[in-house]
């Protein structure tokens, strides 16, 4: 998932971000089928309803990637989606762990991978945000399935960045360099 055009707080590399990574995931010593959401295509019920599709699909490892604005508020911590609103910012942890924890079932080793703000500062139109800290991540994305990985692009007191001379986020220009 890779979001730049936000109403209030535009991002300028997250879909670039998102292109690169599912090319890079999609060669051949990688060997991942990928579905890629960008922008406009990237609302809550879309990006819901792309991992129900993969987790009937019973993969051996899953790896959700999502770049773009988080936050967390008073109802939760949250991946702000492309409709995202106020107290209806997009998909919340909780929500995104339960439905992650349902590939445990398949078996499924997960991969999530946050390249968003922690701090949330980047969203001005959310009213009551607070920065995203780790407890706030454990907390919504609990031990899933034989195995659970995430990455998170910054730590909790930190600030995730652009360079637009790179075209990428800071953290996933790393990444794809790795």
């Amino acid at each position: 998932v890779g979001i730049d055009d936000y109403d209030s707080a535009p991002l300028s590399c997250c879909v670039n971000d998102a292109k690169e990574l599912a090319a890079a995931l999609q060669m051949d010593e990688y060997g991942f089928s990928t579905r890629t959401l960008l922008n406009e295509a990237a609302s809550r019920k879309t990006i819901i309803r792309e991992l129900e599709t993969c987790r009937l699909q019973k993969p051996t490892t899953f790896l959700f990637y999502f770049s773009g604005h988080g936050c967390t508020t008073i109802t939760g911590t949250y991946l702000v989606t492309h409709d995202g609103e106020p107290l209806d910012e997009g998909i919340e942890l909780g929500v995104l762990s339960r439905i992650l924890a349902n590939f445990s079932s398949n078996d499924t080793t997960t991969v999530v991978i946050l390249d968003c703000c922690h701090s949330g500062s980047a969203s001005p139109w959310i009213p009551d945000i607070k920065p995203m800290i780790r407890s706030d991540v454990e907390r919504g994305i609990p031990a899933i399935g034989k195995g659970r990985i995430i990455l998170a692009a910054c730590r909790p007191e930190q600030y995730s960045y652009e360079d637009t001379a790179s075209g990428h986020g800071l953290f996933t220009n790393i990444l794809l360099n790795g």
